[in-house]
């Protein structure tokens, strides 16, 4: 999945109107220790988890 994203600091700073990132989705099942589960939620999954990337979204139970 391609999503466009608009920043003020990445015009100013490239020139461009928009970045394109590509992204990827999916349904995860994952099982562990509760603590790492929590580390998980918190910092996400993927590369670029510091820039705000790899959310995860946690739903049924």
């Amino acid at each position: 999945e391609v999503i466009k994203h608009t920043l003020r600091g990445f015009r100013e700073k490239t020139g461009k109107p928009i970045m394109y990132i590509t992204g990827n989705s999916g349904i995860f099942r994952l099982k562990g220790h509760p603590e790492d589960l929590q580390t998980i939620y918190q910092i996400g999954l993927g590369n670029r988890t510091g820039q705000g990337f790899g959310m995860v979204e946690v739903f049924g139970g």
